[in-house]
């Protein structure tokens, strides 16, 4: 109790001057308002035990002592960290993306390994009662998406970016300030499907403006009591000069769609992924220009003087020398010629420089950095740096691996949260317009869903060993750990092409005559192998493998 009571005595004193008024004040009011009195003191004791009680932590990353008293954090939803500090954040790290290297590497990785050449769809309609595959259905719809998808004039309401010039943005955005925004817009068209798509900016939605009627708007997006986003207020029209206006419309959410990875609960904006590092990365370019000037003030010097007494001369004052030997600024010249001897002043010494830029452990620091720069980016130091020459085969398929599953999970977020949307809003419109038949897609809800079926496929995954790769997916395939599809599907491509593509090959070499090498027949393996049971042609008696039996 004497510890405690010492401790309260040591809270009280470094209390704040207001709460020393407000005890002042509780004394004065209860002659006159004992109630008053009594109810303001009781929330004073309540708010001094709730500080006793933070004050004795049990983590020690909680501990409020000398050492970490400077450590800020505060309690803050993820609206209340985000929102203020957004259009700093997102002004530098679009700075860092024009200007720093290892911002726009880190983009540019990030769209590779996400979006690369495109993340494709093939329309996989079946009948939800028998399971068939529709395919007069399938190859109407794929004829009509491929037509639209690249076409930049069909997909961009400014006629610029096909879809994936859009997937790429929305992944340098989503790389750069966290979320991606695009309105879904439709124009009349007399032989393509009308959809249309437009880009808007994180910076075109309206900070300034805080509710509409009886909801809240936070950070231009107005929420309901669930925080689910109903409107989001963008500034449309441009000023001047290609700045944003600053009034904002009205777009209702079924009409956005707005890509991000949320962090945390009732999360109503995306932040940068840059955050971790953007002074990281702001401070190693700082460091490689000191180290330039320094260099560049060492490249100024030949050679040093080196004068250790004054001779004849006062302390104080310079030799006597003619005007004609000092610089403008009053500095005494020495003229250097080739095969001269140049006959140095009393106590002068000449000293070769020799630089030491930049030192020997630049390297191991800079490389360092931007290791946790890719770490905090969740980017591999190869990806990043693009220097492929640390590590072997292993660690490098490691760090391919790694990449993967931090990548896998954005293309899947691309997917679901972007080009699904966008796909399925596409079919409803080529529905619409007749442009595909589709019974029963607005009566059934589960026509509709097989209707807008499709199978995703990601940028394909490149191989740094052909053989060892190849010889890993035949392992697969003979043991039924992979299916072709799943192969196929992630180099990018359709297992239904590609064996169509075999077939009319084969086709073609039977009519001309020839014959394909994997056509050939093969000898069985061993000579007389499997011939005879319990011999294989050499002596050798044949093995037979028993597995166990899994009940299930």
């Amino acid at each position: 109790m004497q510890t405690i009571a010492i401790q309260n005595e040591e809270k009280d004193a470094e209390a704040p001057k207001a709460s020393r008024l407000g005890g002042i004040l509780d004394r004065a009011i209860a002659p006159l308002f004992p109630g008053w009195a009594r109810r303001r003191s009781e929330a004073r004791l309540h708010l001094l035990a709730n500080e006793i009680r933070r004050s004795f932590a049990t983590y020690a990353a909680a501990e409020k002592t000398r050492l970490l008293k400077e450590w800020p954090a505060r309690e803050k939803s993820a609206d209340e960290a985000i929102l203020p500090d957004a259009a700093t954040l997102n002004a530098r790290a679009r700075a860092a993306v024009r200007d720093d290297w290892a911002a726009r590497s880190a983009v540019d990785g990030f769209k590779r390994h996400v979006v690369g050449t495109g993340i494709s769809a093939c329309s996989a309609a079946t009948d939800p009662a028998t399971g068939e595959d529709l395919e007069d259905y399938n190859e109407a719809l794929d004829w009509l998406w491929y037509r639209w998808s690249r076409s930049s004039r069909l997909v961009d309401v400014e006629g610029r970016k096909n879809l994936l010039g859009f997937q790429r943005l929305v992944a340098q955005e989503l790389m750069t300030v966290g979320e991606a925004i695009i309105v879904l817009a439709y124009e009349k068209r007399e032989t393509e499907v009308g959809l249309v798509l437009q880009a808007a900016e994180p910076e075109q939605l309206d900070a300034a403006k805080t509710r509409n009627g009886d909801r809240e708007v936070r950070g231009g997006v107005e929420i309901d009591g669930f925080g689910r986003a109903v409107a989001y207020w963008i500034k449309t029209q441009p000023q001047t000069g290609g700045g944003y206006a600053y009034d904002s419309t009205r777009v209702p959410a079924e009409r956005i769609i707005h890509v991000m990875d949320p962090e945390r609960v009732r999360q109503t904006r995306g932040a940068t992924r840059m955050a971790p590092v953007l002074a990281r990365m702001r401070h190693l370019g700082m460091y490689e220009e000191s180290e330039l000037l320094a260099k560049q003030v060492e490249s100024c010097i030949g050679l040093i003087v080196k004068q250790t007494g004054l001779g004849d001369a006062p302390i104080g004052t310079r030799p006597s020398v003619a005007a004609s030997e000092r610089d403008e600024k009053g500095n005494r010249k020495i003229f250097f010629e080739p095969a001269m001897v140049h006959r140095l002043a009393e106590g002068e010494d000449i000293v070769p420089f020799n630089p030491q830029r930049p030192g020997a452990q630049y390297a191991a620091y800079t490389d360092q950095v931007k290791a946790e720069i890719g770490a905090g980016l969740g980017l591999d130091y190869a990806t990043l740096c693009r220097d492929f020459s640390k590590g072997t085969f292993s660690s490098q398929r490691q760090g391919l691996l790694e990449l993967w599953a931090e990548t896998d999970c954005m293309v899947a977020l691309m997917v679901d949260l972007f080009l699904r949307p966008v796909r399925n809003a596409f079919v409803r419109c080529a529905v619409l317009e007749g442009r595909i038949e589709a019974p029963g897609y607005f009566e059934d809800a589960a026509w509709r869903t097989a209707y807008e079926e499709a199978e995703w496929r990601g940028p394909p995954k490149k191989w740094i060993d052909p053989a060892r790769e190849a010889n890993a997916e035949k392992t697969a395939i003979e043991m039924r750990l992979k299916t072709r599809r799943e192969i196929y599907n992630e180099r990018g491509e359709d297992v239904r092409d590609a064996f169509r593509q075999i077939a009319a090959e084969k086709q073609l070499a039977e009519e001309l005559g020839i014959a394909l090498p994997e056509d050939a027949p093969k000898a069985a393996p061993g000579g007389d192998y499997g011939r005879k049971e319990g011999g294989n042609g050499n002596g050798l008696r044949r093995m037979r493998w028993r597995f166990p039996i899994e009940r299930f």
